[in-house]
């Protein structure tokens, strides 16, 4: 009880997320997620935004989520979440270059990384408005008991870098009615998130409120 009413606790409960979502050890296949997952990649090794690398028969039928414009290879997704994972990829590809399987172990540890880190200021943000033992409780539904677990973290989708930054900004909100971080910190952080997935601006009129 009490390393649930200390501090440590939405800490400790964000660990124990991020274990649980990397321990089944394989990412969630989709094709929703292939032009997250290969950004990244391209982005480090080739220094541009397109896919070329990976379609060179101009005549192949692309899947779905990429189109040919203006003779590169492009995709129809918002690139946000293949951009933030780039700090990942950067850092892991030393250890995971040569393995055929390197842009999927590293979309998966960006994946359960942005997922836990929403749980964390999920937890930070309860503790601000009821008790932290109810705090924490709430939390860790969120974490085990919703898509957060079963299909946020086990992909780069759109909702992965979008309930990261969602949740980012209500913490903001939440401690800081009115004040600096409730400004322009928390607009960005909101703003991303509806980047991440632009479906998101339907809630818009309920952050400004909050705000």
């Amino acid at each position: 009880l009490r390393i649930i009413q200390h501090r440590a606790g939405p800490w400790i409960l964000a660990a124990a997320a991020l274990a649980v979502y990397l321990s089944n050890g394989r990412c969630l296949s989709t094709r929703d997620a292939l032009p997250a997952r290969y950004l990244p990649m391209t982005l480090l090794q080739e220094g541009n935004l397109d896919y070329d690398e990976y379609f060179k028969d101009s005549t192949a039928t692309l899947p779905y989520g990429f189109v040919r414009s203006g003779g590169h290879v492009r995709t129809i997704y918002p690139l946000l979440p293949g951009l933030v994972a780039v700090p990942v990829y950067a850092a892991g590809l030393p250890f995971v270059r040569g393995h055929p399987e390197a842009p999927i172990v590293l979309e998966k540890i960006t994946a359960s990384l942005l997922a836990a880190g929403s749980v964390l200021f999920v937890a930070l943000t309860l503790r601000r408005i009821t008790a932290p033992v109810l705090a924490l409780g709430l939390a860790a539904v969120y974490a085990f008991g919703t898509s957060v677990w079963v299909v946020a973290s086990q992909a780069l989708w759109q909702h992965t870098p979008s309930i990261f930054f969602a949740a980012m900004g209500l913490w903001m909100l939440a401690g800081d009615r009115g004040g600096r971080l409730a400004g322009w910190p928390a607009g960005l952080a909101l703003g991303l998130a509806v980047l991440a997935r632009p479906t998101n601006i339907v809630m818009a009129p309920a952050w400004a409120w909050l705000a």
